[in-house]
């Protein structure tokens, strides 16, 4: 009876559909939250496109600037929505409070994305979500925004928090020419395989639960399918292997969720070391707060 009932479903695809209602159902080790009131001050526009062969709903959220010069994109955390950028006292919330308080920096339109559950930017999401999901950001959605903007340079800068922070990390060590800056907060930054025989050990040591281990470990290695695949998104590993990186402007946070802090320190140490250009502070605060400077630094070096 249970081979009929899972008979047509990908299984790949059923096992990351547990994982998230796992996650979304469990809030000691949920990765976000339901989305607060919004900020009146952030004057935004709400939509949603299909892009890629199959027609892959990206709903988006974006505040247009007056300076057209370029374009930035934000990358929202594991169970969250593109509706994160406008939320009063979220990171949107944030960014343009520092705009208000530094009218010299530049104000670049600002599009948040949420690509449904296709959340990786993998060369092959899990079916249904079959897509190039970065060259698809690269080949359709940037150039979408940039015409839709009326954005006239050729550069793209790349905002991400949490896993969103992994996003934008990943994609821009991939391509640097295309995303020269990119600000982090509290990334998700991969510094151990779920393929190492010590991965539980280690989340272990991190002060992670036995559930957030197994849930990880399960959604990561699910969603790579290999440790050669693993390499050639992860951050650590192409800090290790390219010879060109982008402008790396990053935070964590002393209260972050088990291990994030220890990962994101321990990142911004190997930058350093490599010689790769970095700006990154530490707060106080939980996975939902950020440096206070950061906003200035990530604009300062844009409009360099």
């Amino acid at each position: 009876m249970r081979d009929n009932i899972l008979k047509g479903f990908d299984m790949k695809f059923l096992k990351f559909f547990l994982i998230f209602i796992i996650l979304s159902s469990c809030s000691k080790i949920s990765f976000g939250e339901k989305p607060k009131k919004y900020d009146e001050n952030i004057a935004y526009t709400q939509g949603k496109e299909f892009f890629g062969k199959n027609k892959l709903e990206l709903r988006y959220l974006y505040v247009e600037g007056k300076d057209k010069r370029h374009l930035i994109f934000y990358l929202h955390g594991f169970n969250r929505t593109e509706e994160e950028w406008a939320e009063k006292n979220g990171f949107g919330s944030k960014y343009y409070a520092v705009l208000k308080n530094n009218p010299n920096l530049p104000e670049y339109s600002v599009v948040a994305i949420s690509l449904s559950n296709a959340f990786m930017f993998l060369e092959d999401a899990p079916k249904p979500y079959s897509d190039d999901l970065e060259t698809l950001m690269i080949k359709e959605i940037v150039p979408y925004f940039k015409t839709k903007l009326d954005v006239k340079g050729e550069k793209t800068f790349l905002i991400g928090h949490s896993l969103g922070g992994y996003n934008a990390l990943s994609l821009s060590m991939r391509n640097p020419d295309i995303f020269p800056v990119v600000c982090c907060i509290s990334p998700y930054t991969a510094p151990f395989s779920p393929w190492d025989d010590d991965f539980e050990e280690t989340g272990k040591k991190l002060k992670m639960s036995r559930n957030q281990i197994f849930i990880l470990k399960t959604m990561l290695s699910n969603a790579f399918g290999s440790k050669e695949k693993w390499n050639e998104y992860n951050p650590f590993y192409l800090l290790e292997n390219n010879d060109k990186f982008p402008f790396i402007v990053m935070s964590s946070a002393t209260e972050d969720l088990p291990g994030f802090n220890w990962s994101v320190n321990l990142f911004a140490q190997k930058l350093t070391e490599k010689g790769v250009p970095n700006i990154s502070c530490e707060t106080e605060g939980d996975h939902w707060t950020t440096c206070q400077d950061i906003f200035t630094n990530f604009l300062k070096k844009i409009a360099e």
